[in-house]
């Protein structure tokens, strides 16, 4: 499932597909088309130039982030990754790690460590936790 949202922020266009989870059931049925973004070339095309990976990338392996990211690298786009999920439930250690390898990968324009936190009732104290 994807939808998009158009952003401009600091006079930069920003025109994001937002990628949701692809069950393991899905992704098979699903894996010639566009939902197996390792190939991002096909969301470029479009005419999106950024990807918010919502809840994908967190559960891929190593080997399969960095061809995501190599692909939206190869084609000149942004990439936001969701660690809400992680976060939430008490991974700290597991989206430090994620943070910690891949931060410096130029395909990566930001991280976003809580998502509507106000619909998942996530009390201010939290909040501040993770913005703080």
């Amino acid at each position: 499932m994807a939808m998009s949202l158009l952003a401009l922020i600091l006079g930069i266009s920003f025109f994001v597909i937002l990628i949701f989870l692809i069950s393991k059931k899905q992704e098979k049925i699903m894996k010639a088309t566009w939902a197996n973004i390792t190939d991002l070339r096909p969301i470029k095309n479009a005419g999106f130039n950024t990807v918010l990976d919502h809840f994908n990338f967190i559960y891929w392996n190593d080997e399969r982030r960095g061809r995501t990211l190599k692909s939206a690298n190869d084609n000149g786009m942004g990439y936001i990754v969701v660690l809400d999920p992680l976060l939430r439930n008490g991974k700290i250690n597991e989206a430090k790690n994620i943070v910690s390898k891949w931060r410096n990968n130029p395909a990566i324009i930001g991280w976003v460590l809580l998502d509507e936190p106000q619909l998942h009732r996530t009390p201010v104290s939290v909040q501040k936790t993770y913005y703080n």
